[in-house]
């Protein structure tokens, strides 16, 4: 018997697919989402409009709560943006964000890049969005 090429790389690549996640996997992975964004504003509130780049001062603290969603920590003031499009990896631990900038400070239209913590390889990269403003009520 005689097997076709073409039907072994039709195989071959089925084998390769993934399954679809479960129903409710995305509502569910949003919903854990939201909570964790709730987690890290802990109490904060909106502190004015939208920010091209962040104030000049010292180095800000940061850290990833989703691929949809990086806050970055200046005394008591935090920064969210919210990458146009998401950036690839950031919800995993394992992963730090790199930003250069030119100016005094990140800002809107920077390029940011994933990296791997372990092998200090690049992951992907994203443009930065807006900054919008959070603190605690007075």
């Amino acid at each position: 018997m005689r097997v076709s090429p073409l039907l072994l790389v039709a195989t071959g690549l089925a084998s390769c697919t993934m399954a679809p996640p479960p129903p409710g996997y995305a509502q569910a992975q949003a919903a854990q989402e939201q909570a964790d964004f709730q987690r890290a504003l802990a109490g904060r509130v909106p502190a004015g409009p939208p920010q091209m780049c962040l104030p000049p001062g010292p180095t800000y603290g940061s850290h990833n709560v989703s691929p949809n969603t990086i806050i970055f920590e200046r005394g008591s003031t935090y920064y969210v943006n919210h990458p146009p499009g998401g950036c690839t990896g950031l919800g995993n631990p394992a992963y730090a964000l790199v930003t250069k900038s030119v100016g005094s400070g990140p800002c809107r239209g920077d390029i940011a890049q994933v990296v791997d913590l372990s092998t200090h390889t690049f992951i992907g990269a994203c443009t930065l969005g807006d900054f919008l403003p959070y603190r605690r009520p007075r």
